[in-house]
């Protein structure tokens, strides 16, 4: 789970860990390749909570893709 952001404003975007196989489902549902997120040798696919998320891509508030960084600070967190 990555959180973003500090305190009351923190918005949580749940990861899985990149699965070619997932990947290829996602392209082939949405029609768009997931966003990739890598942190060190760990590469995730989001899955976005938020009402009218598409599975793969992260909303443009807390995530700039043309730029790839984070609008605020990230703290990546692993949960099994």
């Amino acid at each position: 789970m990555v959180r973003h952001g500090q305190g009351r404003s923190s918005v949580f975007l749940v990861c899985v860990a990149r699965d070619p196989e997932l990947e290829n489902a996602i392209e082939e549902t949405t029609g768009e390749a997931p966003h990739i997120l890598t942190f060190g040798k760990r590469q995730l696919i989001p899955l976005p909570l938020d009402k009218g998320a598409t599975v793969g891509q992260i909303s443009d508030s807390i995530y700039d893709a043309e730029s790839k960084r984070w609008t605020a600070t990230i703290a990546v967190y692993r949960y099994r």
